[in-house]
């Protein structure tokens, strides 16, 4: 299953999220199972399907929860 996101907001909180915690793509990448390509794309907001599976790798890692990290700016909070 996946998640159609229709913003920029989800890949921006992505990017905030790894950034502020230090954590460098590539190393991200490989601890969610993907290329750091892909990772790219989601934080650039170009790969909008994200799968079930590593929304909830994204959500367990940064320990936030779906709906913020896809339906708000978590920089303004």
């Amino acid at each position: 299953m996946y998640v159609i996101t229709n913003d920029d907001i989800f890949g921006s909180n992505v990017l905030y999220l790894r950034t502020k915690r230090g954590v460098s793509l590539e190393c991200l990448a490989k601890i969610l199972g993907i290329t750091s390509y892909q990772l790219q794309l989601i934080e650039q907001g170009y790969l909008r399907d994200i799968d079930t599976t590593l929304l909830e790798q994204i959500c367990k890692y940064f320990a936030v929860s779906p709906q913020p990290i896809l339906c708000y700016d978590l920089t303004e909070r």
